[in-house]
């Protein structure tokens, strides 16, 4: 989970697309969410070993709805760091 996690906060720094055009297990480029995963198990084996195809069950979080969980997490935890930081100020 942590490397979704990560990968996501990553992919929404620099503004790129998650999904790509095919994602089929045949294709050169499976989009930037799943080719920086794979990127993160190629780094680390003790990722590479719970990541993608060796995800225990059906566990791979990879799946766009999770991807939008994800990503909804990460706005909502962005809002609330910014309305900490103003706290009771006024601002326009």
């Amino acid at each position: 989970m942590n490397t979704s996690i990560s990968c996501s906060s990553y992919l929404l720094r620099q503004g790129l697309p998650f999904r790509g055009h095919d994602e089929s297990e045949e294709s050169e480029n499976r989009g930037n969410f799943l080719e920086l995963v794979k990127f993160a198990a190629n780094l680390n084996e003790l990722i590479a070993s719970v990541v993608l195809d060796n995800a225990p069950r059906n566990d791979k979080l990879v799946s766009h709805l999770i991807q939008k969980d994800i990503v909804h997490v990460v706005a909502k935890e962005t809002l609330n760091a910014i309305m900490e930081e103003f706290k009771d100020d006024v601002f326009g």
